[in-house]
């Protein structure tokens, strides 16, 4: 019939335009992040260096180390927000880095999980999203890792 869209053309049309919106949005998000940067910087060059593969065990050692001192893994930024870090971690606590679980997001910071373990609680996980400032690895936010069921094949 003429005049109308069959299904496989509205489909298709719809893909495109997906298609063509996440290219935007992708686009978009470079020139905002790249806009008035020149070459980087040797700071910069070695931030991203210190996201590589050989910081896993700083991130697993500031991480583990949770229980003795949270407070002192607050970003500067947040300090404020976060004046008692001690109630997230209490001093009994057992934090279990998996540093094969790094993920290193190239401009300075990554995840990493780890499994907290309190006493008389079960262990829970989490991913732990890090920055790296000036005085060593940091603490941006967390989330709950839990199972979650496969999702339905319709």
């Amino acid at each position: 019939m003429r005049g109308t869209i069959t299904v496989a053309r509205q489909r298709a049309a719809i893909v495109a335009l997906c298609a063509l919106l996440g290219a935007g949005v992708a686009v978009g998000a470079w020139w905002a992040f790249a806009r008035g940067k020149g070459p980087a910087e040797p700071a910069t060059r070695a931030s991203a260096a210190a996201t590589g593969a050989d910081d896993a065990a700083g991130v697993a050692a500031m991480l583990a180390g949770l229980p003795r001192d949270p407070q002192a893994a607050v970003p500067r930024a947040n300090r404020s927000l976060i004046p008692n870090a001690r109630a997230a971690i209490p001093p009994d606590a057992t934090v279990t880095p998996h540093p094969e679980s790094w993920q290193p997001d190239g401009v300075g910071g990554g995840i990493m999980t780890v499994t907290v373990t309190q006493p008389g609680a079960a262990p829970r996980t989490f991913a732990v999203i890090v920055v790296h400032e000036s005085d060593g690895w940091k603490v941006a936010a967390t989330m709950a890792v839990t199972d979650s069921p496969a999702p339905s094949r319709s």
